[in-house]
């Protein structure tokens, strides 16, 4: 029950820097890096993040960090790389949140085993990384991805994912909205009001398509409106 208070207390430790003293070295991040991965440590990388100063790190030490196969650790670098490069749309941090997105995979892409919450973390850093891009295809995918249906990988945690995909939505558009030059057609302000209100959730043909996905949930039979205690 201390896990996730003690990434927190990380986060806070990591934000007591000052924002105007000189960057924090590759070094120095590396070498406060503990045998053991914890959440404490996942927080104190979270909030450097926060501060721009994970952009020190190379792309090895990423990798290292996410090799460890600790959630909060996962988390915490991919929010605050994230936030590092926010705007920037960096491909090498986006390449690192994709791998982490299996619904952005191709068919022929292998299956990777992600938990939902680590899921959530990297669409909001798509989010972070993306910050005012007005980028279509991101605001396309992330608009699909507030509805999205239950799938055998991603049954947990699917208001937390909703609401990580809205979040990162609102990012991407930050302050534009349908007057965003080549996003008009995707009538954003319709479907968000559908998901808040209720309403069908796919086409007649898009409905049939459906039903033969073989990634839907096998325990979840969800009808054919929106599901707004998920995405509401």
């Amino acid at each position: 029950h201390t896990s996730w208070p003690e990434f927190h207390n990380g986060v806070s430790a990591a934000l007591r820097l000052s924002l105007g003293q000189t960057a924090i070295s590759r070094t120095w991040i590396v070498y406060n890096k503990p045998e053991q991965a914890n959440f404490a440590h996942a927080g104190v990388l979270m909030g450097l993040g926060l501060q721009g100063h994970l952009k020190a790190l190379a792309k090895t030490d990423l990798y290292s960090y996410l090799c460890q196969d600790h959630e909060a650790t996962q988390i915490g670098i991919m929010l605050g790389m994230s936030a590092s490069k926010r705007g920037s749309m960096d491909e090498a941090v986006f390449k690192m949140l994709y791998v982490h997105i299996p619904s952005l995979h191709p068919p022929n892409y292998p299956d990777l085993e992600v938990s939902s919450v680590v899921q959530s973390a990297a669409v909001l850093g798509i989010g972070l990384l993306y910050q005012g891009s007005k980028h279509r295809r991101m605001a396309e995918v992330l608009l699909s991805e507030i509805g999205r249906r239950a799938t055998n990988d991603r049954l947990q945690d699917r208001e937390g994912y909703s609401l990580a995909a809205g979040m990162a939505l609102g990012l991407v558009i930050l302050g534009q909205g349908n007057a965003a030059a080549g996003l008009s057609d995707l009538q954003i302000e319709n479907k968000l009001r559908k998901y808040m209100t209720g309403g069908k959730a796919l086409e007649a043909a898009q409905a049939a398509q459906a039903a033969t996905d073989p990634t839907l949930c096998c325990r979840i039979k969800e009808g054919e409106n929106v599901n707004v205690d998920v995405t509401a």
